[in-house]
């Protein structure tokens, strides 16, 4: 799922270009986001248990961008959220599949179907140093359980 991408949600057609990290990090945010915001430990905690791989920033950055663009998440210096739109959406999928992987797969035909929202919003953007330290912390929480 590596790449180089734009955190810039491209849009064409009327709809947002989605990559093929974003039912991922849509998944894990949703997994990850039980108390209401999700961290960014969190996403990639989450993304981890369900891809067996580190989501990569520029995934995690396109990603949210993209999502909050086709009005599926909300972020702050607290976190994402999923909006009600994403939740009706997960219910949806969970109904069908409680794995995953498949709710990606459905995610990854149903995504592209989205318009953009109407006004305009703020880009996020994840430092390359914040991104590395989270990770960091991550990969050492293996070393303190017991």
């Amino acid at each position: 799922m590596a790449g180089s991408e734009s955190a810039s949600p491209r849009i064409r057609a009327g709809r947002v270009l989605f990559r093929p990290g974003d039912p991922w990090v849509l998944l894990s945010i949703a997994t990850a986001s039980f108390r209401g915001r999700c961290a960014l430990r969190r996403l990639i905690a989450a993304a981890d248990c369900i891809n067996h791989a580190i989501v990569t920033r520029a995934e995690i950055e396109g990603g949210v961008n993209r999502l909050a663009r086709a009005g599926l998440l909300s972020f702050s210096p607290m976190g994402f959220s999923l909006t009600p739109k994403a939740r009706r959406l997960l219910l949806g999928l969970e109904s069908k599949s409680r794995s995953p992987l498949k709710q990606w797969k459905m995610l990854e035909e149903y995504l592209p179907s989205l318009k953009p929202l109407t006004r305009r919003l703020a880009r996020w953007r994840l430092s390359s140093v914040y991104y590395r330290q989270t990770v960091a912390e991550y990969m050492r929480s293996f070393g303190t359980r017991q």
